[in-house]
């Protein structure tokens, strides 16, 4: 069996005796380009809070309402420009903040990292404490009552 289906590998074969089916059955379309639409998707609008002694060395701390904060690195007479506080050797974040008065405008550069849900009451609380236990250094921090607002 072998050798006879050898055999026929080695046989040259004709393809003129068999019949070719031309199919020109394709047609074409012409592609309706589709009017780009007008949406504008708004992002929400963040709120900045500065805390003067919100960072635990006392220093200025800026919290973004949608979870991210940021230090003061340079300050003009005019203008402070902050810095995402995430900045370690494994996430280096280059998000930036410039504050001219109340008007806040965020850098060109987006975070590295994703947001800290509810940081604001977080730090809001760690303020609260940090200046009732200066005020009252006996004090317990059980004792200290503590609200977000």
């Amino acid at each position: 069996m072998e050798e006879t289906q050898n055999s026929r590998m080695t046989l040259p074969f004709n393809v003129s005796d068999q019949q070719i089916i031309d199919q020109a059955d394709t047609s074409v379309t012409a592609i309706v380009e589709e009017p780009l639409s007008q949406t504008l998707i708004e992002e929400p609008q963040v709120e900045f809070t500065v805390f003067e002694e919100g960072s635990k060395r006392g220093k200025p701390l800026l919290v973004a309402s949608d979870g991210y904060r940021y230090y003061a690195k340079k300050r003009g007479k005019n203008s402070v420009l902050w810095f995402c506080s995430s900045r370690s050797v494994t996430c280096k974040c280059y998000a930036s903040v410039v504050q001219k008065g109340s008007d806040f405008v965020r850098g060109n550069n987006s975070h590295q990292h994703g947001p800290e849900p509810s940081l604001k009451d977080r730090v809001s609380v760690s303020v609260k404490v940090r200046k009732e236990a200066r005020e009252q250094p006996f004090k317990s921090t059980i004792e200290i009552e503590i609200s977000p607002s």
